[in-house]
C-alpha cells in the first residue's frame, strides 16, 4: 500500500508542475517555497544545531495556524529552552506562521510526502515529538518518526461524514497510518469512533476537545481600538465575507449594492480565500463602482472619507464556498 501511495503520489506531484507554473505566471506565490516542496533549503546548516531535538509542529494553513498558536504559546511559556519549528502546507499559511508565531525558531513548507524526503527532514531535525494539528494524515513521514521512535501526536482531531466515508476505501492504508500515531487527542466522541472504526486503538484516543473554540470564546467581540480597521468600522452596519473564492465576490457585490440602497452606512468586507487574488479583486470591486480600500491604506484614511457605497478587502472572515461547489470552511476559524 505504501509503495502504491508513494508512485501516486510522485507522479502526481510531477503531473502538477505546469497547474503551479501556470498559477505562478497569475501571480500565485507558490514558486517561492517550490524548493521546500522537494525537500531543498528547509534546514540551513547553520540552524542545524539550533533546531535540534525540537518538538515539530505541522498545520496545513491559516486556519489550522491559528488554532495551533495558543499551543504553541504555552508550550514555549512552560519550557523556553526547547526549540520549536513549523511546517505549514500552503504560502499564505507560511506568511501569517512567520507574522504570528515568533516563537518558532524555523518555519517551512512541508515536502511532498515521500519517503526519501521524510527520512533526510526527521534526521536534520531530530524532534522529540511531531505535532500534528487537527487531521492531516501523511503516511510517509509518520513511517518515519515511526522507524526512529519519534512520538506522533494528533492534537484537535477531527473527521467528517464526507472525509470518513473518502477513508473507507483505503482503510487498509489509513490503519497502518493511524498505528504510528502514538496520541489522538480528538474533538467529539462522535469523531473518536470514527477513528476507530478506521483501526485506531482505543487506548491511544482520547476527547480533548477543540482549541479553536476555546480560542473564539477568549477573543473578544470588537476589533482592539489600535487594528487599522477599527475607526473605520465603528458604527457602522458590516457584511463580512472571509474566505471567498472566485465568482463569490461576484455575487457578495450585487446583493451589497442592493443592500445599500436601504442601508446607506452599510460596509462590505471581503477577504479572499487565496491572497494572490486580492488585486483582481479589488479590480473587480472597482469595476461595479464601488469605492475600494484595502487594508494597508487604513491607517491612512479617516471615517468621514467614507463616502457612498465602500468595499475594503482585507485578509481578515460569511465563510467563502457557500457561493458554489467548494467545501464551506469552519466558521470558527
Amino acid at each position: 500500500m505504501y509503495v502504491l501511495y508513494t508512485l501516486i503520489l510522485f507522479l502526481g506531484g510531477l503531473g502538477l508542475l505546469p497547474c503551479i507554473l501556470w498559477r505562478c505566471l497569475r501571480g500565485a506565490t507558490y514558486h517561492h517555497d517550490l524548493a521546500e516542496r522537494f525537500g531543498y533549503g528547509i534546514v540551513p546548516p547553520t540552524t542545524v544545531q539550533a533546531v535540534s531535538g525540537c518538538l515539530w509542529f505541522h498545520a496545513a494553513s491559516v486556519g489550522e495556524v491559528q488554532g495551533v498558536r495558543p499551543l504553541i504559546t504555552s508550550l514555549h511559556t512552560s519550557l523556553p529552552e526547547l526549540p520549536i519549528v513549523l511546517s505549514v502546507f500552503t504560502p499564505a499559511g507560511k506568511q501569517v506562521a512567520q507574522r504570528i508565531i515568533p516563537e518558532a525558531a524555523l518555519t517551512f513548507v512541508l515536502p511532498l510526502d515521500l519517503p526519501w524526503l521524510m527520512r533526510r527532514l526527521m534526521r536534520r531535525l531530530c524532534p522529540r515529538a511531531v505535532i500534528i494539528q487537527e487531521t492531516e494524515l501523511w503516511p510517509n513521514l509518520f513511517r518515519a518518526a515511526a522507524r526512529q521512535r519519534i512520538p506522533v501526536v494528533l492534537v484537535n482531531g477531527r473527521l467528517s461524514q464526507r472525509a470518513f466515508q473518502r477513508y473507507q476505501w483505503i482503510r487498509p492504508l489509513i490503519r497502518r497510518v493511524l498505528a504510528d500515531v502514538t496520541v489522538l487527542l480528538v474533538q467529539s466522541e462522535e469523531g473518536a469512533q470514527r477513528f476507530q472504526h478506521l483501526g485506531a486503538d482505543a487506548r491511544r484516543l482520547h476527547v480533548a476537545g477543540n482549541t479553536n473554540i476555546d480560542r473564539a470564546l477568549l477573543a473578544t467581540v470588537q476589533p482592539p481600538p489600535s487594528h487599522p480597521l477599527a475607526p473605520l468600522m465603528r458604527g457602522r452596519r458590516l457584511l463580512v465575507a472571509g474566505s471567498t473564492h472566485e465568482g463569490e465576490e461576484t455575487i457578495l457585490l450585487s446583493v451589497y449594492r442592493q443592500l445599500y440602497e436601504c442601508y446607506p452606512d452599510l460596509l462590505l468586507v471581503l477577504a479572499p480565500r487565496h491572497l494572490e487574488r486580492v488585486a483582481t479583486v479589488v479590480r473587480h470591486v472597482q469595476a461595479h463602482r464601488c469605492h475600494v480600500v484595502r487594508r494597508s491604506q487604513c491607517a491612512h484614511i479617516h471615517a468621514a472619507d467614507l463616502t457612498g457605497a465602500t468595499v475594503i478587502v482585507a485578509p481578515i472572515k460569511l465563510e467563502g464556498g457557500s457561493g458554489g461547489p467548494v467545501r464551506i470552511l469552519a466558521l470558527l476559524r
